[in-house]
């Protein structure tokens, strides 16, 4: 189990969520129905605070999600676990490249975030 995981690159692998659990992934809801502005995810006992920039994945452990950061008043994160099926899938893969962060679980389901003009566009494949 790891306690801290933390990433800053345009090309990388999450080797350490791999195997893991997805218990949830919020997602502040950006302009569109199809984007978002931050993402996060929780396996196992661990929340991962995830956006793009620029081509870059900024990927670091959280305590929690950050209602306060996040938020404006009245505003509730997007339930992407529960919309997409995602819910106690384990996870096969985890990696950014060309642009774009993608999840694959072991059942072949895909989710992909790519960086799209000031947001982030997410992609589900079943």
């Amino acid at each position: 189990m790891y306690e801290s995981i933390s990433r800053q690159h345009s090309e990388t692998e999450i080797h350490e969520i791999t195997g893991m659990v997805c218990n949830n992934l919020l997602a502040v809801r950006g302009s569109t129905q199809d984007t978002v502005h931050v993402l996060y995810l929780s396996v196992d006992s661990l929340w991962l605070r995830v956006f793009i920039d620029c081509g870059v994945l900024f990927l670091e452990s959280v305590s929690e999600p950050g209602r306060e950061d996040d938020l404006e008043t009245g505003e509730e994160y997007r339930d992407l676990a529960s919309e997409l099926g995602l819910l106690g899938l384990t996870i096969g893969e985890a990696k950014m490249a060309n642009g774009a962060f993608a999840v694959t679980f072991d059942n072949g389901l895909e989710i992909q975030f790519e960086d799209f003009q000031e947001e982030t566009r997410f992609l589900f494949r079943p």
